[in-house]
This record gives structure tokens, sequence and C-alpha cells, in this order.
């Protein structure tokens, strides 16, 4: 999809990305990579992944750090499915909600973050939220027909905005959300330059997972706030 400049910078964005795996041939120009901290299925095996340096997004009660770790890989069966079951975990010591690879650990102090609570983080149609990073005033805002019938969203888009740099940019632009909802995950300094970064699942399916990494440091230009690095697409039968 090409992008569109209107009045107030309004950028129509893709919704998705490069898909999210370290690069093991050395031939793709995929620079950061973001793996979950938790299960895979629906044919996305993380083996080999083991020889990779990943930086892990920690939380140490109400603080959030980035660390080096490695990851191991392990596997099962799932009853429901029967498809293999694959869990990445980070090697190092304390609770990794996020493993990045190509990600740097820019600081050893605890990184900015905005806590979202848990019944304000999915963004429906003709909803917002509204946030302060960093002395930036931000908004979420939800566009897109809801049908009651069958519980999925038409013509659904994500768009964030700065009031202070009166900047607007679609993130997630989606023609059906088929019994699903787009959740913000995390809202936090990733890349260190004081703007907040975002993880977002923007899952098509209520059986799939797609996790979307924007990160303000690989913003093609001033007009955008954050740039889609990574994706994550997962899915699942049970």
């Amino acid at each position: 999809m090409k992008q569109v400049i209107i009045s107030l910078f309004l950028i129509f964005a893709p919704v998705y990305c490069i898909f999210a795996q370290p690069d093991i041939t050395g031939e793709s120009e995929q620079k950061i990579s973001v793996l979950l901290g938790h299960r895979y299925s629906g044919g996305f095996n993380p083996h080999g992944y083991e020889q990779f340096d990943y930086t892990g997004l920690f939380k140490v009660g109400d603080s959030y750090f980035l660390k080096p770790t490695k990851i191991k890989v392990e596997s099962s069966l799932d009853a429901c499915s029967g498809d293999s079951i694959f869990t990445t975990k980070a090697t190092a010591k304390g609770e990794c909600l996020y493993l990045f690879w190509g990600l740097k650990q820019y600081t050893q102090n605890a990184i900015e973050t905005h806590f979202i609570a848990p019944n304000r983080r999915f963004i429906l149609p003709n909803k917002n939220y509204i946030f302060t990073f960093n002395k930036g005033n931000y908004s979420f805002l939800g566009e897109g027909t809801v049908n009651h019938k069958d519980n999925s969203i038409d013509n659904y888009r994500l768009i964030l905005a700065n009031e202070t740099k009166n900047i607007k940019q679609v993130l997630v632009n989606e023609e059906l959300l088929d019994n699903s909802k787009v959740e913000i995950l995390f809202i936090g300094d990733l890349d260190g330059d004081g703007d907040p970064d975002f993880i977002i699942n923007a899952p098509p399916h209520h059986d799939t997972r797609n996790i979307l990494l924007f990160l303000s440091t690989h913003k093609e230009n001033d007009k955008v706030l954050v740039h889609c690095v990574s994706q994550q697409f997962d899915w699942f039968d049970c």
C-alpha cells in the first residue's frame, strides 16, 4: 500500500511488516525482530534460534529493564490440535516479556514506560486512549464498523496521534477483524531516543496473533511518529 500524505500529516501505513525472525542466512534486510516469551504453534518453529544473542524486556516490580540473554526452545504436543508447540524462554533470570533480536541494550537503568490498564488496551471503533509520554501528548483512536451479529469489525484502523507535533499516523489498517480486537501490549522507550515505541497485537482472526513492533528511531521522516520494523504472526486452532 502506498503512503498518502494529506492535511495534518495523516499517514496511511500498511499493517504488515517483514516477518519477524532472526536472519539465519545473512541475506535478509530485516534488522530487528521480536519473539514472544511464550508458546508458538501453527507451523512456526523457532528451533535453530538458540544460536543468536537477544535482548530481553524484563519486568522487575513495576519497572522494566532491557538486558542481554540467550534463549532455549522447548517443544511439546498440543492435545487439542495435534500440532507441535514450541516455547521460547530467556535463559537470563527474571520475568521476560519479550525477546528482541537486533535491538541493543542502551541502558542498564529502568526504561521509561507508560502503563496501560488491561481494560483499556483494546482500542475499539469510536474509542480512544489518551496518554502522556516524556512531556508529549499522544492518543490512540479506533475507527471501523462493528457487526454485532458475528462480532466482527469492518475497515478497522488504529490511528496514533501526537497532539504536540500535530501528526497523525495510521498504524493498523485491516479490512476485517473476524471476532478479534486490536490490543496495545506495550508502550515504552525501547530504543533510547525519548519517544514512545509500541508493541501491538493486531490479529485478523480470533485464533491468530499478529504482533507488530513499532520503533521511533526507524521512522522514515519527521512526518510520521514510528515505523513498523517487525511482525510475528502465529495461529492456533484450539
